[in-house]
C-alpha cells in the first residue's frame, strides 16, 4: 500500500497531462467549425479565397490569405515562447499529444506492451502479435489525425466531403494529406523526436530568444541524486540525460521531476528536479516562463498589436474586381 502511494505523484502527472491533451485537442478541432452566418470564428478559407475571424469575414487573394497565416503562426509561436516557452511542447503540442497517445493508451493500456528501457530506445517486451496490431492501430490514428490541420483551411464540412470522395477532386490535396499522415506515423516509429528537436520552427524561436530567464528542469539538489535513471527511462527526447545538465532539446514534459519526486520522496520533503532557470529560481511560474511578468505582458502585447497591424493591413487589400460569387456579402 505505501509503495502504491508513493508512486501517485508520477500517476497524477500522467493523469493531468492527459485530461489537458483531451481538453487541447477537442478544442483544436472546435474552434475551426465553429461558425455563424456562414463565417467562423476561425477559418484561412482557401477555398472561398477568404480570411475569417470572430465572425468576420475579408476577401482577400491566395497569396495575401498565405501571408495573413505565416504571420499569425508567427505570433502564435512567438506568445507560447514568450509564455509557456517549451512547457508548451511538453503538454499541448499536437505532436507530443499524439505521441502520448500511442505510448500510454495503444502501446501501455490497450495492448499491454511493456517497455523495459527509456522510450527512445525502447525494448520492447516480446509480443509479437500485440505490436503489430499497436502499429495498425497507430496507422489509422495517423491517418485521421491530419484532420483538425486541414480544417482550418477548408470548411470542415467541404474538406469532409472531399475525404469520402476518395479526393477524386483535389488529387494534390489528397497527395499532401497523405504525405502528413505518413510522416506523422515514421516519426513516431523511426524518427522519434527529430522534428521536434531540430526542425521545428518554434525550437527554433526558442534556441534564438534563450535567456537566462527562461525556464526548464534542472536539479535543486544534484549531491542528493541516487542513481536510478528513471528520469532517464521516461524521457521521450532521443539520448537526453537531464543529470547532465541543460539540453535545449528539453520539451518540459515535467516527466522527470515526477517519476524523481516518487523515487527519493523517501528521502526528501521537497522534489529534486524542479522548475528552475539558469539564474537558480526554483519552481518558476509556468505562465511567466520567458522573464519576469511585466516583460512578458509588454513582449505580448508587442507581438499581438504588431500581428493585429500586419494582418489588417494585408486583409485590407481587396481586389474587388475578382469577386468571388460567395464573397458578394461581403461588399
Amino acid at each position: 500500500m505505501e509503495k502504491k502511494e508513493k508512486m501517485n505523484r508520477f500517476e497524477q502527472h500522467a493523469r493531468y497531462k492527459n485530461k489537458l491533451a483531451l481538453f487541447v485537442t477537442l478544442a483544436a478541432i472546435a474552434l475551426p467549425m465553429i461558425s455563424f452566418e456562414e463565417r467562423h470564428l476561425l477559418l484561412f478559407n482557401f477555398y472561398h479565397n477568404r480570411f475569417e475571424i470572430l465572425f468576420f469575414a475579408f476577401e482577400v487573394n491566395t497569396p495575401l490569405l498565405a501571408s495573413i497565416f505565416v504571420v499569425f503562426a508567427v505570433c502564435v509561436i512567438l506568445v507560447f515562447n514568450f509564455t509557456y516557452a517549451r512547457y508548451f511542447c511538453g503538454h499541448l503540442c499536437p505532436k507530443t499529444i499524439l505521441k502520448n497517445l500511442f505510448t500510454e493508451v495503444i502501446e501501455g493500456k490497450i495492448f499491454k506492451i511493456i517497455k523495459q528501457k527509456n522510450i527512445q530506445n525502447e525494448t520492447i517486451d516480446k509480443k509479437p502479435l500485440q505490436t503489430f496490431f499497436a502499429y495498425i492501430t497507430l496507422g489509422v490514428v495517423t491517418l485521421a489525425a491530419p484532420l483538425p490541420f486541414f480544417f482550418y483551411f477548408i470548411p470542415y464540412d467541404i474538406f469532409m466531403q472531399s475525404v469520402l470522395n476518395a479526393f477524386v477532386d483535389a488529387p494534390l490535396l489528397g497527395m499532401f494529406y497523405g504525405a502528413i499522415s505518413l510522416y506523422l506515423f515514421a516519426e513516431i516509429l523511426f524518427f522519434k523526436e527529430f522534428f521536434c528537436s531540430y526542425l521545428c520552427p518554434y525550437q527554433l524561436v526558442h534556441a534564438i530568444t534563450y535567456n537566462e530567464e527562461k525556464s526548464y528542469y534542472a536539479f535543486s539538489d544534484k549531491e542528493a541524486c541516487i542513481a536510478c535513471d528513471m528520469c532517464v527511462k521516461v524521457c521521450p527526447v532521443p539520448d537526453l540525460d537531464i543529470k547532465k545538465g541543460y539540453d535545449p532539446r528539453c520539451i518540459a514534459c515535467g516527466d522527470c521531476s515526477a517519476v524523481c519526486a516518487d523515487m527519493v520522496e523517501a528521502k526528501r520533503s521537497t522534489p529534486l528536479l524542479v522548475y528552475t532557470d539558469a539564474k537558480g529560481v526554483k519552481n518558476r511560474s509556468r505562465f511567466f516562463s520567458f522573464a519576469g511578468k511585466k516583460k512578458v505582458l509588454l513582449l505580448v502585447a508587442a507581438t499581438l498589436i504588431l500581428g493585429i497591424g500586419a494582418i489588417a493591413t494585408l486583409a485590407s487589400q481587396k481586389n474587388l474586381t475578382s469577386c468571388r460569387f460567395v464573397n458578394e456579402s461581403l461588399h
